[in-house]
């Protein structure tokens, strides 16, 4: 072999060997970007092992029609309703389990508090087939004396089974965190998948490994675990004010567009609703038109 083809087989050899290194690395690219995009499936498709709980894309009807905007993007709700496969079952298991996997960006009042947060909320449940409302207060929450002059919105789900959930929305968002968010109903309906007793269990998790004396119930633990304590006094005036708002809208655009009182309109600026313009949001902000 001459020394012209020495040199070219060594060439040959180095791009081989740069080729496998590349599409190693591009595999490797591929695989964790496909995991990642599939760690919600997995993790919501764990409560039934059997059976998905998401409809068949090659089944779901594409033909829908959605709520006309005028002061939101034209396709808003087209586009959630293409970013989150459909639940076949609008029940409380279901639901959880969706909850459970949104994390909303970092609340921070006047900049992404609670519309923002509702809006986003309502919009993902809706792409994902919840009926979904956002609910309005003009008082601020049980405990929450610091507010005496705000308002307060979040979201409440109705079921299949026409069962109303109500979800505090902020509990969603990064520096907020208490999933799935949602608020129990009278005489404790649904108590097994509210916040509070997550946050009961996640306290068991988190001390039942050490020297710890722990709570023998959630009573035990919202009585005399939590500061500042919670009383039944205190449960029943959260699921009175989550489960009675002064009023409920089917999309934010009902608050922006707003209702007449004799010769008054009283509206909610579209900027208290404007969630995709948040830093993190800014890949749904693509996707929608005339944004």
């Amino acid at each position: 072999m001459g020394l012209l083809d020495k040199i070219l087989a060594v060439l040959v050899a180095i791009l081989v060997v740069e080729m496998i290194i590349y599409t190693g690395i591009q595999t490797e690219l591929y695989t964790n970007t496909k995991l990642r995009n599939l760690s919600l499936l997995d993790d919501l498709n764990h409560i039934n092992t059997s059976n998905s709980i998401f409809i068949n894309e090659l089944n779901k009807t594409f033909n829908k029609t959605y709520p006309k905007m005028d002061e939101f993007p034209k396709n808003y709700y087209e586009v959630a309703d293409k970013m989150y496969p459909d639940v076949k079952v609008r029940n409380i298991r279901t639901l959880y389990a969706i909850l459970k996997n949104i994390k909303l960006p970092t609340y921070k009042e006047e900049y992404y508090d609670c519309s923002e947060a509702s809006a986003q909320l309502e919009w993902i449940l809706e792409g994902y087939g919840f009926k979904a409302y956002i609910a309005e207060s003009p008082n601020p929450p049980p405990g929450e004396a610091s507010l005496s002059n705000a308002g307060h919105m979040w979201v409440i789900v109705e079921l299949d089974n026409g069962d109303l959930v109500a979800i505090e929305s902020t509990y969603l968002t990064k520096n907020h965190y208490h999933p799935p968010g949602i608020i129990m109903g009278n005489n404790r309906k649904y108590l097994e998948y509210s916040y509070l007793y997550q946050m009961y269990l996640d306290y068991l998790n988190k001390y039942s490994n050490g020297n710890y004396i722990l709570p023998k119930n959630l009573d035990d633990f919202i009585r005399h675990y939590l500061n500042p304590p919670i009383d039944d006094n205190y449960l029943n005036a959260l699921s009175s004010y989550y489960y009675n708002p002064s009023k409920l809208c089917d999309t934010p655009e009902e608050y922006v567009l707003g209702e007449k009182h004799g010769n008054v309109i009283y509206y909610v600026p579209i900027s208290q609703f404007d969630w995709w313009n948040h830093p993190e949001n800014k890949h749904i902000k693509e996707l929608f038109e005339n944004n």
